[in-house]
């Protein structure tokens, strides 16, 4: 899960940063962390909707597909 706070005891949480561009730094290492960690699904917190989040919404969208 990729999450601003922490979420389910039971899941493998990666607190992410608040900021955006620090976020779309580190997004593509927490997602390969995820997956180095063999979860069977990954849960992204929705990330805020204006426009300094676009490049953020699109790189996720990119990773849903």
């Amino acid at each position: 899960m990729l999450a601003f706070d922490a979420g389910d005891p039971r899941a493998v949480v990666v607190r992410m940063p608040r900021d955006p561009r620090a976020y779309a730094a580190e997004l593509y290492a927490a997602l390969h962390a995820l997956d180095a960690e063999g979860v069977e699904a990954i849960f992204v917190a929705r990330v805020p909707e204006d426009a300094d989040w676009l490049a953020v919404r699109d790189r996720l969208a990119r990773a849903a597909t």
